[in-house]
């Protein structure tokens, strides 16, 4: 009962983080960039990702550049697009 009960918590948070990108057709950076760390911080790992931030790419109203920093301190880079209600993620290459 108690394994049912966590992977039906579990499905319904994996869908919520799309909707959350649903709801507005074109979302403030800071919401991305608090969805895409929610996102990160909720996997099995635990929080692994100590911050996040996202500018809106000009010229594109749904597209965003986000720099995760690492619990580390490390960075990574990504590219989000918001298209038709769900969300593409675009990874940059590690440097190094």
């Amino acid at each position: 009962m108690l394994k049912a009960s966590l992977a039906l918590t579990a499905f319904v948070a994996v869908l919520a983080i799309p909707a959350a990108f649903a709801v507005s057709s074109k979302p403030a950076p800071a919401t991305v960039a608090r969805t895409l760390l929610q996102q990160m911080n909720s996997g099995p790992d635990g929080r692994i990702t100590h911050r996040v931030t996202c500018t809106r790419v000009p010229r594109l109203e749904r597209n965003f550049s986000c720099d995760l920093q690492s619990a580390i301190s490390t960075h990574l880079g990504a590219r989000i697009a918001i298209v038709d209600g769900g969300v593409s993620t675009t990874w940059q290459p590690l440097a190094g």
